[in-house]
């Protein structure tokens, strides 16, 4: 389903037979498995703004996130449904990886456990709040998942947690949301480990980043964070914000991925010319440092080609010399 296709009235009509929408077990049970219906059905003022007219709009990254949860339903074992998405700035990321897909996960039972990271704790924080502002005023939501949507509570009536990065519901499902630099380790409540692990645009600018801080978030998502749970689910949305970045080489690791039998290839793009990478798999790549002055490079098949090459570039000199 590609968002040039996609028509929301119609989506919504087909699920909802007739009046069904009305009533709260057709809602329960038409969202149950289907998470972009549980977004049209409770958080569509999340999917408009001044910029589409006040209209609910999808890009194909929207419709893709949502068919990638549906996998949040299935057991999986140990590193077994890893999914990494690239996208621009203001793509929507957060509103999926937050008000939307969490709490259809959560409050349908697919998931017991969801640890959110963002690029700083007052990111990660200030989304929390918002879910649980939404929590607190959405009505229908309310009406539908009322355990879901209020705190755990002691016996004495005080929460059993619910603070700026943590918050605990009556229904037992939890929720963390933390900086990608905080300390996730003991993140444990009760008997439960997160099973949903979601990194939403964890990293900064290239203004306020290099190459030793990427290196310290990188081993903080592989030492410490995997370890949480290493059958957890794990959703990775960001930007590339600098080359070499978290994002940037999951984005170059995916690419390859999905291109099969013999091949090398030589790469550029015109955002940062003077960066040239190659990639082979059962096929020769060489590298050839053609003229040591300029600092010239050639990526090729085979060593014939940069001799051939580098014998080109001296006639080519003789020539303008003469």
């Amino acid at each position: 389903m590609r968002a040039a296709d996609f028509n929301c009235g119609d989506y919504v009509r087909k699920r909802y037979p007739k009046d069904a929408i009305t009533y709260s077990a057709a809602r329960i049970r038409q969202t149950k498995r289907d998470p972009l219906l549980f977004g049209l059905t409770y958080f569509g003022s999340h999917l408009e703004s001044e910029e589409t007219g006040h209209e609910i709009s999808f890009s194909d990254f929207h419709l893709d996130l949502a068919e990638h949860a549906k996998t949040w339903m299935d057991k999986t074992g140990p590193m077994e449904n890893r999914r990494a998405w690239v996208a621009a700035r203001g793509s929507g990321k957060s509103t999926w990886l937050f008000p939307i897909l969490p709490p259809w996960g959560l409050a349908h039972g697919h998931r017991k456990y969801v640890a959110a990271f963002a690029d700083t704790a007052t990111q990660a924080e200030t989304h929390l709040k918002s879910l649980k502002m939404e929590l607190d005023t959405n009505e229908l939501l309310r009406f539908d998942f009322p355990a879901f949507c209020s705190p755990s509570l002691r016996p004495d009536g005080r929460t059993v947690a619910d603070d700026q990065s943590l918050t605990v519901r009556a229904n037992d499902a939890v929720f963390m949301a933390k900086g990608i630099d905080s300390s996730a380790l003991g993140a444990k409540v009760g008997s439960q480990r997160p099973d949903c692990i979601l990194f939403d645009d964890i990293e900064p600018d290239e203004a306020n980043y290099s190459p030793a801080q990427k290196a310290s978030r990188l081993a903080t998502i592989t030492q410490a964070v995997f370890p949480m749970n290493t059958s957890a689910v794990v959703t990775f949305a960001g930007t590339v914000t600098m080359p070499g970045s978290v994002i940037h080489d999951l984005h170059d690791e995916q690419a390859l991925k999905r291109i099969h039998g013999a091949y090398a290839l030589a790469m550029f793009s015109t955002d940062d010319p003077e960066l040239l990478i190659g990639a082979r798999l059962n096929a020769p790549l060489v590298v050839g440092l053609v003229l040591r002055a300029l600092q010239l490079h050639q990526l090729a098949f085979e060593r014939l080609a940069l001799i051939i090459f580098r014998l080109s570039l001296r006639v080519k000199r003789r020539c303008h010399y003469q």
